[in-house]
């Protein structure tokens, strides 16, 4: 995820993992790392640069299983020792670009649903 601030960009990656502890008890973790400036990708199109600040979410037992919780969780872990006004730009820029990326989610359903009515009223 790419986070555009006044300062310049800074790149958050993620992850999510599942563990299984047992048959009936799965765990989940999200990670985060971020790094300022654009990514140096190798071959294969991974990131090169080290992890400059990083945080992790784990789900109890119990918990269900949100990939956009686990994100916020983790990205406030590794915001955490920046100072303020950089946390400040980083969390504007995080949570507009999470509800763009939903705005545009719901416009593309939005276009399949109007396609998939065309379709219907065209097959009758």
């Amino acid at each position: 995820m790419v986070l555009r601030t006044e300062s310049g960009i800074w790149v958050a990656h993620f992850s999510h993992s599942r563990q299984s502890e047992s048959y009936s008890k799965i765990r989940a973790t999200t990670s985060c790392w971020m790094h300022e400036g654009a990514c140096q990708r190798n071959e294969k199109g991974q990131c090169l640069i080290s992890k400059r600040w990083s945080g992790q979410a784990q789900c109890s037992v119990s918990d269900q299983f949100v990939k956009a919780t686990g994100r916020k969780l983790a990205f406030s872990r590794a915001v955490s020792t920046l100072p303020i006004q950089t946390r400040i730009r980083l969390w504007d820029s995080f949570l507009n670009q999470d509800s763009a990326t939903k705005y545009i989610a719901q416009e593309r359903l939005r276009e399949a649903l109007r396609k998939g009515l065309a379709r219907a009223a065209h097959a009758r």
